[in-house]
């Protein structure tokens, strides 16, 4: 989208263009093949449940009607939530409305959403790793930051709840921490929403949440920001100010996934992570398989011939079967190694980390830390269909006294997610934050490569 009018404190207005080919096109296009498959089997299940039919006719019409009818719901459903393209946002405070402009499946515009102001209790504004795309209906995104605009409306009298509406969209030249800041300050001041908090503002994430009054931890949006430039990277000063302050929200242990689970978490006193038995352990007989060259070379000499004539095939026999023992072997091994017990303990009481796996025990002394780091991870999967997976892992920077190079403890490691940047850091720096604050070291982050 682009901002084509700004009057700070007055009205904001936000166009975009509809996109070329809908997002919702393949699953409109895989709806209507499956529709007639679908009419079909339900045009044909009194003459297979007739009297005298078959009980395996039976059961392969039916399991046959459940997989057209889930698909044919899947893809409904897929249709109802793609098929749509935000276009516009308008907030005008004179007029006391915001208009939400959407794009239909097959050109034009939906008849906009007309939302009177003081119908909006609360509006987020968050910066998002990747923004939507016009032109990949399959996978939205594209590269450089976006911005996640969310409406919380109260509905039609006093006892209707909240409704949220959201509109996630890449708004032209906004690739900055401060600019984002400076159009949520805008948006609100805009809608009347004129409190603010800054919920998380770090080097990659900002989100803010603005209020109609004010409540504890809020501010006032400033007056007279004046006007702002995105392509030359000028914005208010207060939102400069803001972004430059990192604000990082308490951790809250319940929102972490990831194989280790947190036993405790008392910064300062305790913290416990542990890793349980994975069923990956059961790949453990399949570690043998790199065995399976040698196994078979003397196999196969067994029952050869006696007069070592078969010497040159049984060799070659055992390094095709050796390649892929060797293979699949060491794909179970590192399986095994994953899947075993691990926990860490960081223990003010004792002064030290302690690290406890299956083979390995290491003791860390407070005195030996020099850092806390966070490393936001990338892997991209090959194959036709190449799969982003992003996540991060806490460790520690230590110092070794005998070479006094410094060496690196992983301590725990968050959920891997596909095509999700924003989510693995959202839920892993306020841990490394409190961690690094409590042992009191410097906290590292290093983000995606």
């Amino acid at each position: 989208m682009r901002i084509t009018r700004d009057v700070p404190g007055s009205r904001l207005t936000l166009e975009g263009d509809a996109p070329r080919i809908p997002p919702g096109a393949p699953s409109a296009v895989l709806f209507v093949v499956c529709l007639p498959f679908f009419g079909y089997t339900l045009w044909t299940l009194p003459a297979v449940f007739a009297e005298g039919a078959e009980l395996s006719q039976m059961l392969a019409a039916l399991g046959l009607s459940l997989f057209w009818f889930s698909l044919f719901f899947a893809t409904g459903r897929a249709m109802r939530q793609r098929g749509r393209w935000p276009t516009g946002v308008d907030a005008d405070r004179a007029a006391g409305e915001l208009r939400l402009r959407e794009s239909r499946y097959f050109g034009g515009v939906t008849p906009e959403a007309i939302i009177p102001l003081p119908r909006i209790e609360a509006i987020t504004v968050r910066r998002t790793g990747k923004a939507p795309s016009l032109f990949d209906p399959m996978r939205p995104v594209k590269e450089g930051p976006g911005v996640a605009l969310t409406f919380r409306i109260r509905g039609e009298g006093r006892s209707s709840g909240l409704e949220s509406r959201e509109v996630v969209c890449g708004v032209e030249h906004l690739d900055r921490p401060e600019e984002v800041v400076d159009l949520a300050l805008r948006l609100g001041a805009a809608t009347g929403l004129t409190f603010f908090r800054t919920v998380r503002s770090d080097a990659r994430d900002v989100e803010m949440e603005l209020r109609r009054g004010f409540e504890s931890g809020f501010r006032e949006v400033p007056a007279g920001l004046g006007r702002a430039d995105y392509a030359k990277d000028l914005v208010a000063a207060p939102a400069r100010a803001i972004a430059d302050t990192e604000t990082v929200p308490l951790f809250e242990p319940g929102t972490f996934r990831g194989d280790h689970r947190i036993a405790v978490w008392t910064p300062g006193s305790e913290v416990r992570f542990r890793k349980p038995l994975s069923p990956a352990i059961g790949c453990l007989p399949f570690t043998l398989l790199v065995f399976t060259g040698p196994m078979a070379f003397f196999s196969i000499r067994m029952v050869g011939e006696s007069d070592g004539s078969d010497a040159v095939p049984r060799l070659l026999v055992s390094l095709f079967l050796g390649l892929f023992g060797l293979l699949f072997g060491v794909i179970a091994m590192v399986a095994v190694a994953s899947a075993v017990p691990r926990t860490v303990v960081v223990d003010w009481n004792k002064r030290e980390v302690e690290v406890r796996g299956l083979m390995k025990r290491r003791r860390i002394a407070f005195e030996a830390i020099q850092s806390v780091e966070m490393k936001a991870l990338h892997h991209l999967s090959s194959g036709r269909n190449p799969r982003h997976n992003y996540w991060c892992e806490v460790g520690l920077r230590v110092r070794d006294d005998k070479t006094g190079n410094g060496t690196y403890e992983a301590l725990v490691e968050s959920e891997r997610l596909q095509d999700d940047p924003d989510s693995p850091p959202r839920v892993t720096l306020p841990l490394a934050t409190e961690l690094a604050s409590a042992l009191g070291v410097r906290r590292r982050i290093s983000d995606y490569s």
